[in-house]
């Protein structure tokens, strides 16, 4: 079961995923790889929009050193059905 992102900022995210990304001079594939997803669909997080979902953000949390909640508070998200 996956539970749906639904009040997350996507431009947020996305911004986030792009900055922190810079800071660690990683590339997308490398990124995608610490968080367990493919490259592209990193790619997909950072430029189209799509968002991740709601264990992507943990991973995504986990991987920048912070918590989910410093994760939503950044990105102005949260989630329903936790």
């Amino acid at each position: 079961m996956s539970v749906e992102i639904t009040s997350w900022d996507i431009e947020a995210v996305k911004r986030f995923l792009r900055v922190k990304r810079a800071e660690k001079c990683v590339t997308q594939a490398e990124a995608a790889e610490a968080v367990g997803v493919h490259w592209r669909t990193w790619s997909q997080w950072e430029s189209d929009g799509t968002k991740p979902t709601f264990v992507n953000m943990v991973a995504i949390a986990q991987w920048a050193g912070i918590t989910v909640d410093e994760l939503a508070q950044l990105t102005g998200g949260g989630c329903c059905g936790v």
